[in-house]
């Protein structure tokens, strides 16, 4: 019977260890929120990236940007976030490339001295163009025509 009671008492210890311990384990940061303004960019514009992030211990956060068009991107970008108030985070980044037709980015966040993020968690946005604008041409078209037909009116009214 002393001999059950032990194995009980050294049972409940070693759980209690176990049970503690894995509560210590500190959970990854999570990105709760992650905004731009303006939210449908140009290419050479400037952009204010804003970050809610959650963790136990933050110590940085970096947001690293990547222009790219069809085919190509440009180096990247790797720049420190300020931090605003609890877990919200902010930078404004200009855009350095007039080709560019998409940004890429992502974070990554140090928390108690190790790094996490990576090109995982990528978040791509494509950069408006200026396509609204209207092609000329079809004004030409009407011009030409036009000078076609006055000819012919002045030159019925020689004859």
């Amino acid at each position: 019977m002393k001999y059950l009671r032990g194995e009980i008492l050294i049972t409940t210890i070693v759980m209690v260890i176990i049970y503690i311990s894995s509560a210590m384990v500190l959970a990854d940061p999570a990105v709760e929120d992650i905004s731009i303004n303006p939210t449908s960019p140009s290419p050479k514009s400037t952009i204010t990236f804003t970050a809610t992030v959650t963790g136990d211990q933050i110590d940085e956060v970096y947001i690293v940007l990547q222009e790219c068009k069809e085919g190509l991107c440009y180096p990247r970008t790797n720049v420190s976030m300020t931090k605003l108030e609890s877990g919200e985070y902010r930078k404004s980044i200009t855009l350095s490339k007039s080709d560019a037709t998409y940004i890429q980015y992502w974070l990554n966040i140090k928390e108690g001295g190790t790094w996490h993020g990576s090109e995982d968690d990528i978040i791509l946005k494509y950069l408006s163009t200026n396509q609204d604008e209207p092609t000329p041409g079809f004004e030409l078209i009407v011009f030409i025509i036009s000078i076609i037909l006055l000819l012919f009116i002045i030159k019925r009214k020689r004859r």
